[in-house]
């Protein structure tokens, strides 16, 4: 169905280590089928095949002796941290593949995967954390809306079974509920065994390997123990905050799309959290039994119903619910009996798994894009209204060009920057965000997009190619800008006007092809790195580059050529001293280096 090992990496032998630390894009195209939807560098390839490099042996003690490939040569690491990062519920590491053959309804399958975690070092503050990984199965992409928080799981497919120090194969038979595209490997939040231990082990990693899944398809289900699993859609992911979690069950009678006294106490409850926290969205999904005709239609009315109660109750917009109407579908018990029946009959209600800034966004964009201008702006204020809402993605985003023209895009212009007040130099740091968007926009500010927005916006990184005529002029002007700046200012300071405002600067000069420029305004990072206000690894990349482009050479070892035999394949950069470069490094804070490292860029970028 998939494919059942880690063996096959796309990346050259010399980019890879013992001990590969990956970011999501790039285990993607390494570990071929799979990828990973943790946070980045944290999802790790573990390898027989190639070599560890002084570091790893080192000073970080990576080896294979506690523990080697299930099978073949490679395995996944992947962790779980109980508490910490940006969610109280902890953070962990997951990988997802998408099926080759979905399951469908008809089916039975056995899903498997072997584990091994490490014995004990007598640190183990968390010893039941084990028992919060495990799978889960989705018909659509599964995405963290926040990417340091776990996915959220109440399904029965954690590990029921824990055993240290040694590989032991995990196999669950399941029967799916409806259409199966994508599994999900790795670390949940568990509603039913939270979280329990000592305060000094807040925060602290735990980490498990992972070799061998399988899916197939069993032939004959006689005497078989196995379980109904429901593939949620992406949308009906359960929320990662269950702090906040909401979800209830309300009954209907037969043939019937009125709510009960019963529902109506249950949903007053739910109002109420709803205008506590203006952050969540509701799924509302209708159901009937197997009696009568036109159930879609009447399971649709269930949700709308529920969805205008609630509206009316807690006076809350439209676009905090999104309902469904499944008709007699998806049944959770035996419509042969009239007990059956009831429970069949019912609107589920449960958090939408996009938080409300993420769907306000998604919302504006397709009323933009539309033409439905008045809208988008509506939800644009709104989604301004979110204290966490990075407002220059809107003014850089090209999905809402056509609201630009607009007299009310004035206000929009107005509160994103009214954001910045914050900073010590509130008008410079706008201006200096404003550079940053501008050089980063074929680069890295893609990740901004999809994490606000849920997708990258078409022209925001599509272009992006070594010497695109589009890039080299945008980063000739944005060269120019940065460098005025420096004459005037000199180097900013990130604790006046933030740090990404900052970094602007060294971005700006450093994708410049004007040599003269890059001279001129090493001193001023040099100055900069000495007070504490830029950091010196920066300041080895500008070397670095001002000397390659001079002597085809380089002192720290922080720049890439692509191979002249393949362009498409990039390596560390003739040295200038390479019996020294360790050394080297060391005095601006770098680690040592893997001469033999390499990278092989994405097609099309």
């Amino acid at each position: 169905m998939s494919n059942s090992g880690f063996e096959y990496h796309l990346l050259p032998l010399q980019r890879l280590q013992q001990a590969t630390f990956l970011e999501n894009a790039e285990f993607a195209r390494t570990v071929q089928g799979w990828e990973s939807i943790a946070s980045a560098n944290m999802s790790a390839l573990f390898s027989t095949k190639y070599k560890a490099n002084k570091w790893q042996t080192e000073s970080l003690g990576y080896s294979f002796d506690k523990c080697k490939p299930h099978t073949g040569h490679s395995m996944i690491r992947l962790w779980i941290t109980p508490k910490g990062g940006k969610c109280g519920t902890g953070s962990g590491g997951n990988i997802q593949t998408k099926l080759i053959e979905p399951l469908d309804t008809s089916g039975i399958y056995s899903v498997s995967f072997w584990v091994h975690i490490l014995k004990s070092d007598g640190t183990f503050y968390f010893p039941d954390f084990p028992k919060n990984f495990g799978i889960a199965f989705s018909e659509n992409k599964f995405k963290l809306s926040n990417p340091e928080c776990m996915l959220n799981s109440d399904s029965p497919f954690l590990v029921d079974s824990v055993k240290f120090g040694q590989w032991y194969r995990l196999e669950f038979l399941i029967k799916p509920r409806s259409t199966i595209k994508y599994v999900v490997v790795g670390a949940f939040y568990n509603p039913n065994k939270p979280y329990a231990f000592p305060d000094d082990g807040h925060g602290m990693s735990y980490y498990f390997y992972i070799d061998d899944f399988d899916i197939h398809a069993i032939k004959s289900a006689d005497s078989i123990d196995f379980k109904d699993v429901h593939a949620y859609p992406l949308s009906e992911m359960p929320s990662a905050n269950t702090s906040k979690s909401i979800s209830k069950i309300i009954y209907f009678d037969t043939n019937q799309d009125t709510l009960s006294a019963i529902a109506y106490q249950a949903l007053d409850s739910i109002a109420f959290k709803l205008n506590q926290d203006k952050s969540i969205v509701l799924l509302l999904n209708g159901h009937t039994d197997n009696v009568g005709k036109y159930n879609c239609a009447l399971s649709r009315r269930r949700a709308l119903h529920t969805r205008d109660y609630l509206m009316s109750k807690g006076r809350l917009p439209e676009y905090r619910f999104k309902t469904n109407g499944f008709g007699s579908d998806s049944t959770i018990a035996n419509n042969q009996t009239e007990y059956g029946r009831t429970q069949n009959r019912r609107v589920e209600i449960q958090e939408f798994a996009l938080p409300t800034t993420t769907l306000l966004y998604q919302l504006a964009s397709k009323a933009a894009m539309s033409n439905q201008k008045d809208s988008a702006i509506f939800y644009l204020i709104e989604w301004l209204n979110f204290n966490s809402s990075d407002g220059m993605l809107l003014l850089h985003d090209p999905d809402l060009a056509g609201l630009h023209s607009m007299p009310s895009w004035k206000k929009i212009e107005t509160r994103v920057k009214s954001a910045y007040i914050k900073y010590k130099n509130p008008e410079l740091s706008y201006r200096l965000d404003n550079l940053y968007f501008k050089d980063q926009r074929y680069r890295s500010v893609g990740n901004l997009f999809e994490e606000a927005k849920g997708y990258v916006p078409i022209g925001i990184d599509s272009i992006n190619s070594i010497n695109n005529p589009a890039i080299l002029a945008l980063d000739s002007i944005n060269a120019s800008e940065a460098f005025q700046y420096i004459e005037k200012l000199s180097w900013p300071d990130q604790s006046i006007v933030g740090k990404r405002q900052a970094d602007a600067i060294f971005y700006a000069i450093q994708h410049s092809s004007d040599l003269t420029k890059m001279k001129k305004s090493l001193p001023y990072l040099e100055k900069a790195c000495n007070n504490n206000k830029s950091d010196w690894e920066k300041y080895a990349m500008l070397y670095d580059r001002i000397l390659l482009k001079e002597t085809g050479f380089q002192r720290y070892g922080t720049q890439y050529k692509a191979d002249e035999n393949d362009l498409s394949l990039y390596k560390i950069a003739p040295l200038e001293n390479p019996g020294e470069i360790d050394q080297l490094r060391a005095k601006v804070g770098l680690p040592p280096l893997d001469i033999s490292s390499s990278y092989r860029m994405k097609p099309g970028h």
